[in-house]
Formats: structure tokens, C-alpha cells, sequence
């Protein structure tokens, strides 16, 4: 589980990279460093955090890749900036839904998205203060 813990106003740029040959996404900004805390969010995600509760790097191994399109009209705009997280392991899969233009990591599919959050090239969909998916734009995908 991924929580918000509150925003940063410091803006951070994503490199997002989906390998399609071996199943992986990956995810790394600017922030990620030999200091940066490694935390297992599932059993086929970590997230790297920096001192401040900011995103390094998240990696999702072998994501169940689904047609689940979380996409939705009218979602409440949420705050600004780069979260905070706080990650809590909790063993479930991961999906992968993936467009041309669009990819989606989808955390819990189970849950409302109530509001978004964006920053930078992804989205931040969330239910109450839980990081419930991720959409990200700007992304390469590898076909080794």
C-alpha cells in the first residue's frame, strides 16, 4: 500500500521505461541516490524513497497486464506537487494497463478513485490518502 503523507512543492521530473520482453516498469527520478531507502510495496513492486518521503525509484516486476482503463471523467483535482510516501507491504498483484499514449500502473482496482494528484508527466489517482493507481504519459517502451 502506498500512502500520501502530504506534498512537496519541489517539482520532479519521471523517466518512465516499460521493457515489454521482460515484463518491467520502471520509473526513476533525478532524487534517486545510494541514499535512498528501498521499501517492498508488493510482492512485485519496490519504491525507493529519498530523506524527504519522495519518490526515487519504483520498479514493478511482471505486472498482470490488464484492459482495465481506470480513466474517469470528473475526478476531484487533488494538491499540487511532488507526495510523500509511506510504503506498507501488502501482498497483491500489480496491473499494467498500457496504451500508445498511456500507461497505467493500477495498485488496487477494487477501490473509487476519489481525487487526483498530478505531478510532473504522471498522475497520482488516489482513494482517500491511498495511492490506488499511477498514469503515466511520456514514457519508452523497450522491445529488446
Amino acid at each position: 500500500m502506498i500512502e500520501v503523507l502530504g506534498y512537496y512543492k519541489k517539482n520532479v521530473n519521471y523517466e518512465i521505461e516499460y521493457n515489454k520482453s521482460i515484463n518491467v516498469v520502471n520509473i526513476e527520478t533525478e532524487l534517486m541516490s545510494d541514499e535512498c531507502i528501498p521499501h517492498r510495496e508488493s510482492t512485485g513492486c519496490m519504491i525507493w524513497l529519498d530523506k524527504d518521503m519522495l519518490l526515487g525509484e519504483m520498479e514493478c516486476i511482471s505486472p498482470t497486464i490488464s484492459e482495465v482503463d481506470i480513466h474517469k471523467e470528473n475526478i476531484e483535482d487533488g494538491e499540487s506537487g511532488t507526495p510523500q510516501l509511506r510504503i506498507n507491504f501488502e501482498e497483491k498483484p500489480i496491473g499494467l494497463c498500457i496504451t500508445e499514449d498511456r500507461l497505467i500502473i493500477i495498485f488496487d482496482n477494487e477501490k473509487e478513485i476519489e481525487k487526483k494528484s498530478i505531478s510532473s508527466n504522471i498522475v497520482f489517482y488516489l482513494n482517500d490518502s491511498k495511492v490506488i493507481a499511477l498514469e503515466c504519459s511520456s514514457f519508452k517502451v523497450v522491445e529488446e
